[in-house]
């Protein structure tokens, strides 16, 4: 389901009022694309931990890595090739690692509950 969302909002242009009463963040893309893809791989590697009810091998958060990786990647690649008004960025796809390397992170430090573990009620 957040794959779908991730590709959503990746393709169709987002337009904001052209108001000069907005607060403008630099690089608020960057700051969303790394938002994104740390919820994608918390929730992967937290569904990974609930299937097995243990601790993620390395080879599994390296595979949760690689698959987000190659996921932002082609994101990058469909704006680049869609014609969505969008344009494609290396840096959104640097931001996309970043993220998902901290939302790996942080699942395997077990700083934040897992929507697994309250549905079990533990």
């Amino acid at each position: 389901m957040w794959a779908a969302i991730v590709l959503y909002l990746h393709t169709v242009r987002v337009s904001l009022p052209n108001d000069s009463s907005l607060i403008r963040i630099p690089h608020a893309d960057k700051v969303a694309h790394c938002f994104l893809f740390f919820v994608f791989a918390f929730i992967l590697v937290r569904m990974m931990q609930a299937q097995t009810n243990k601790r993620a091998t390395t080879a599994q958060w390296l595979i949760v890595l690689l698959f987000c990786s190659f996921y932002g990647a082609f994101m990058e690649y469909l704006q680049a090739i869609l014609p969505s008004q969008r344009d494609s960025d290396v840096l959104d796809w640097v931001a996309d690692i970043i993220g998902s390397s901290l939302g790996i992170f942080i699942a395997l430090r077990n700083v934040l509950p897992s929507i697994f573990e309250l549905q079990r009620g533990k």
